[in-house]
């Protein structure tokens, strides 16, 4: 059965990989010599590349991340956990695959002249994919690579557990409040920011006095010597 949905997991990994890479390949010829790859915050494209150059690196960095996520759980110290949450592992490979493939789509339509609300959809994009993540976190078992790593839930797996309970309803609302606050006049840069302080911030915080409360109760519990 593990075999079976690491195969499947894998197939639609790469068949992620091949749209992207098979879309870019289709409208190659139509691109411009020179291609718009960044943009500040108005919207303004401030960084260009060639056009091959342009157009490959966000297909040719989406192998890299897929290539990176393989080799985690082989390297990981605590690899042998990837087991009981693999599941929720491809699902957040194949959610970030997936967002790089719609910023690759969103990059090529604007160089191909389509007009549409550019750092909208990106910031709305990152709004999902964050949601996304807080979704998957809540069933990650302890690792080194994946998930709220402070260094409370890396000490002890009961306050990972809890602290991605915790978590997992706050990265969902600052996701969604990133993704529908990007077609608001808010300026993005505060809108991220006060997302990520309280997805972010208030986990580490909490990891850190279940830390303490549950480390003074086990030593409260302790025989005496």
């Amino acid at each position: 059965m593990v075999q079976l949905l690491l195969r499947r997991s894998d197939i639609a990994a790469l068949g992620v990989l091949l749209v992207t890479a098979g879309a870019t390949a289709a409208v190659y010829p139509s691109l411009p010599e020179q291609l718009a790859v960044h943009f500040d915050a108005s919207g303004t494209p401030d960084s260009f590349y060639g056009r091959t150059l342009g157009a490959a690196i966000v297909p040719a960095m989406s192998v890299g991340v897929y290539a990176m996520f393989r080799v985690l759980p082989v390297i990981d110290p605590r690899g042998e956990n990837y087991r009981k949450f693999r599941a929720t592992y491809d699902g957040i490979v194949l959610l970030v695959l997936v967002f790089l493939a719609f910023v690759q789509g969103l990059l090529l339509a604007y160089n191909l002249g389509i007009e549409y609300p550019q750092n909208a959809l990106v910031v709305g994009g990152v709004g999902v994919l964050f949601a996304g993540l807080g979704l998957l976190f809540r069933r990650a078992e302890p690792n080194w690579f994946v998930g709220i790593r402070t260094p409370w839930t890396l000490s002890d797996d009961e306050v990972w557990r809890r602290t991605h309970r915790a978590a997992a309803p706050l990265f969902v609302l600052a996701g969604a409040f990133i993704a529908v606050g990007a077609f608001l006049p808010v300026a993005m840069e505060f809108l991220i920011g006060a997302a990520v302080a309280v997805a972010v911030v208030v986990p580490s915080v909490y990891s850190f006095v279940l830390y303490r409360r549950l480390r003074t109760h086990r030593e409260g519990d302790s025989p005496s010597t």
